[in-house]
């Protein structure tokens, strides 16, 4: 599940995004989460800690004007047309190969902003091991091939996968499947 075709984000979850700057709008960071999540990270990839907290302060911002609430974006006169995000409590996060720390840590600190449960994947060759010790330990990690979460997948009970850097088919098949 996804976007409702057509609806708020739909064409978002179809594209490729970069930033091309720092977020523009930020807001204030839970000092819980910036002590377990952003701090481990942010030491563990130093020379990104800046951009890591801006990003953050991002995610944060929106959770608290758009996620969280309730709201009607149509704006249409005589009409509700309310727009309410579900959350996602379980994720998987697949960091396949070539995935980057930085990205990686984005998603994970994405995740817990959002309130998430978090697996983790890690193919053994992608080079985010400083972001995944830095996890707090209540994020369950392991380093898998593709074909190894491929066969586990269907045990896995998650709501959402977030993949990062390069997907065998055979995994991608287990995905949509």
């Amino acid at each position: 599940p996804g976007a409702k075709a057509g609806g708020p984000n739909y064409v978002l979850q179809l594209m490729n995004v970069r930033s091309i700057g720092p977020p523009k709008e930020t807001g204030e960071i839970d000092s819980a989460l910036r002590r377990a999540w952003l701090d481990p990270i942010g030491d563990a990839l130093e020379d990104e800690r800046e951009a890591l907290e801006r990003a953050m302060a991002s995610y944060a911002h929106h959770m608290e004007t758009t996620f969280e609430r309730v709201h009607d974006p149509t704006g249409i006169p005589g009409e509700d047309n309310l727009l309410r995000y579900q959350p996602c409590r379980e994720v998987l996060v697949r960091l396949g190969e070539g995935s980057r720390p930085g990205d990686a840590a984005r998603v994970m600190l994405a995740a817990a902003v959002a309130g998430c449960n978090l697996q983790v994947s890690a193919h053994p060759e992608a080079p985010v091991g400083a972001v995944l010790n830095a996890l707090p330990s209540q994020v369950v990690t392991l380093r898998e091939t593709d074909s190894a979460l491929a066969e586990r997948i269907g045990e896995v009970k998650v709501d959402r996968v977030r993949a990062l850097g390069a997907l065998a088919d055979d995994l991608r098949l287990s995905l949509h499947g």
